[in-house]
This record gives structure tokens, C-alpha cells and sequence, in this order.
């Protein structure tokens, strides 16, 4: 059934009303974090478990659950809700160990016998345990004659392009473009391309069940998109979380939202 029937009238579609298709979905988010642009957006923003009811579904949870400093959700009251990204980012040891083998990692080893057959530059990480940094070893030579204790062994991979993915349900909705530290909005990608980052969100959130995420994603000079690491909280401008909410308010009432409403947004009206 059409969820849009919940609310008065159907004639509010053409009302031309902002109000009518705004807050109508929620977010929660840290109580320490700058809220400021989430309050700006067309989300209803909370800090607190206690704010949320029935009313507030669906809700979106932008808090860092693994971090021991926040307070752990209310599985009860959360149980209660429609909500997304309700199960925590938690990585255990390096994000890419589940991946090893996947198109989308780095040719990876284990074995220090095998690394001969790696191509050069590699990356030598250590125990996770010790927190050292990670070497890197142009030739096969130089990594001989080392004689540090690593664990894993990587390929290391020079990137024409570094870009910042933002998935909802394991589609692409924003990709920027990181030019020293700097994010600017692809204006346009190559289907190719999206089809390769939508296939690599399908087995990445077959590991971590994420509804909404972001993967920093590194393109190799020969054109293989790699990933690099996954954040479920991260910084967005308002007119992301808009169109992150468009995506949310059509999911969870099975209904497109009006021409004339994604227009104003489009046009930083809202």
C-alpha cells in the first residue's frame, strides 16, 4: 500500500507547500557533534533517544555505535521504529581482510615466502597489535633486505583519482572527486563506471549491513577502482542530506516525492 495515504490529503502533492514533505524523516545524531546543517536540512533532527516515538519513523542513525564514548542505541525503542543503519560499523582487524581476493582489493599475502610475486611498489603492514606505520618498498632488493616482522603484504596502488563514494541501499548517490584533501562533485559519470561502484556496495554491505555508507575509492592508472576504507557517519553539505532524505522519504513511503519539490531543492531553495 502507497504510505503517501497516511497523511491528510492527496491534493498536498500539488500544494506547492514545502512544509508538507519536510521533517517527514528523521535522523539521530550525536549530542557532541555540529548539528547545525543537519537542523538546516529537510530531516528532523534529535539528539536524544528519548525524542524518538512512533512519529518519528523512519529514522536514519548518524552516530559512530562503535565508539565506546557513545551512548549504545535502545534496542527496544530502536525495535520500535523504522529505522536505517541500525546495525554498528564494526571492523575488526583491517577493513579489506574480509575482501582478500575481490577485484576491488589489492592483490593481498599473508606469506612472506610469496611476495616475490607481487608487483612492486608493496605496502608491508604490522601486526594491528604493535601500531606501527605501514612500509612501503619500491623493489623486491630493498624488501629483502628487511628484516621487520609484517603480516600482510599489498600491492600499492598509485591513484590518478581518489574519490568519495556515498551509497544509499548499494547505489552511488554522490561521488566527489578528492583533489588534495579538496571534494568536488562529479557533474557526470560513466555508466561503466557507476555499475562497478554499485556491484563492489553489494558485497561490501553483504559484510557490514549498512543502509547508507561511504567508501573512499582509489582509481588505478590502468582504470580499476579500488577501495580504500568505509565510514557509516561522515560530513555532508545540506544539499547532500537533502538529496540523501529524497532517497530516504521515497524508500520508506514507497512514493516519488513532486517535480516542483526536488526542483526547489535543486536550486538551494530548501
Amino acid at each position: 500500500m502507497n504510505k503517501l495515504k497516511m497523511f491528510d490529503e492527496f491534493d498536498e502533492f500539488n500544494s506547492g507547500d514545502l512544509d508538507n514533505f519536510s521533517k517527514k524523516v528523521s535522523i539521530l545524531v550525536d549530542e557532541t557533534m555540529d548539528y547545525t546543517k543537519f537542523n538546516e536540512s529537510l530531516f528532523s533532527t534529535h539528539t536524544s533517544m528519548n525524542d524518538l516515538n512512533e512519529e518519528s519513523s523512519p529514522v536514519l542513525i548518524w552516530r559512530n555505535l562503535s565508539d565506546p564514548k557513545i551512548k549504545p542505541l535502545n534496542e527496544k525503542k530502536i525495535k520500535s521504529l523504522y529505522a536505517y543503519n541500525k546495525n554498528p560499523l564494526k571492523i575488526n582487524g583491517r577493513f579489506f581482510s574480509k575482501f582478500i581476493g575481490e577485484k576491488f582489493i589489492p592483490k593481498t599475502i599473508r606469506n612472506r615466502g610469496k611476495v616475490k610475486g607481487l608487483n612492486f611498489p608493496i605496502v608491508a603492514m604490522h601486526p594491528l597489535k604493535e601500531k606501527k606505520e605501514d612500509s612501503v618498498y619500491n623493489t623486491l632488493n630493498k624488501f629483502q633486505k628487511s628484516e621487520s616482522h609484517y603480516t600482510v603484504y599489498q600491492e600499492k596502488v598509485n591513484p590518478r583519482t581518489k574519490y568519495n563514494v556515498v551509497f544509499f541501499k548499494n547505489e552511488a548517490i554522490s561521488i566527489k572527486e578528492n583533489v588534495n584533501s579538496e571534494l568536488y562533485k562529479l557533474k557526470s559519470e560513466s555508466s561503466a563506471m557507476k555499475e562497478q561502484l554499485n556491484e563492489i556496495a553489494s558485497k561490501v554491505s553483504g559484510v557490514y549491513p549498512l543502509d547508507v555508507f561511504a567508501l573512499n575509492v582509489y582509481e588505478s592508472m590502468d582504470g580499476n577502482l579500488y577501495v580504500k576504507g568505509i565510514k557509516s557517519n561522515f560530513d555532508l553539505e545540506k544539499s547532500e542530506l537533502n538529496e540523501l532524505y529524497v532517497r530516504l522519504y521515497e524508500d520508506y513511503y514507497e512514493t516519488s516525492l513532486p517535480i516542483w519539490f526536488k526542483n526547489k531543492i535543486n536550486e538551494g531553495l530548501c
